[in-house]
């Protein structure tokens, strides 16, 4: 798969993937290993409590972890996360979301990718990181 140009495609205004369109998520700048990335909350993203839902921010960290790590593979590379970890810092409400995710470390089998998740007067929100697995095109 063409990571690249499918995030370059999304950049220019395209579209990602359904689940992007669902949370509200676009690029903000995409870089070699780095992205930052939005989500405008809105009233069907807060639980009973009327803030938004964690699984949901976790959800934009997993598009932002994911979209870092596709910045940094090869074109015969797939991945998959096995693990991802977030810690929730602040509840939020309706607002904008910005998450910045960044590969830290990346081996031929594995990948290590950190987000910062921030709200609209850049409070941090969350943090996220993950542990991909690597491998080839069979």
């Amino acid at each position: 798969m063409k990571y690249k140009e499918l995030l370059e495609s999304w950049q220019a205004g395209g579209d990602l993937a359904p689940v992007t369109r669902f949370l509200g998520v676009r690029p903000l700048s995409i870089g070699e290993g780095r992205v930052r990335l939005a989500m405008s909350t809105t009233d069907a993203h807060l639980n009973p409590f009327g803030t938004v839902h964690g699984g949901l921010i976790a959800a934009f960290a997993d598009v932002a972890l994911g979209c870092a790590m596709a910045t940094r593979l090869l074109d015969e590379e797939l991945f998959a996360t096995a693990q991802q970890n977030i810690t929730f810092l602040q509840p939020v409400r309706e607002c904008q979301l910005e998450g910045t995710a960044s590969v830290v470390q990346k081996t031929r089998a594995t990948g290590y990718v950190e987000c910062q998740i921030l709200d609209a007067n850049g409070r941090p929100v969350a943090h996220a990181s993950c542990v991909c697995i690597i491998s080839k095109h069979a």
